[in-house]
């Protein structure tokens, strides 16, 4: 499925508390797992107001494929 682009820039720009730093306050990475969650909770609430949404494979797949 192609991601809606107005779909993959609110979750883009979403802060979803799954970028993680180091001591230094460096950023290392995103915690696959919490940006996971953090999608399907995202996709839950779009499908609660009938808007078509991809798979939280796909979103998170898309959300790497921009950073």
């Amino acid at each position: 499925m192609r991601i809606n682009g107005d779909i993959s820039d609110l979750f883009f720009n979403t802060d979803h508390n799954s970028a993680e730093y180091d001591s230094n306050k460096r950023f290392v990475g995103y915690n696959h797992d919490k940006l996971r969650e953090a999608a399907e909770l995202f996709l839950l609430s779009l499908e609660r107001l009938g808007v078509a949404v991809p798979t939280v494979d796909e979103l998170t797949a898309d959300f790497y494929g921009r950073i």
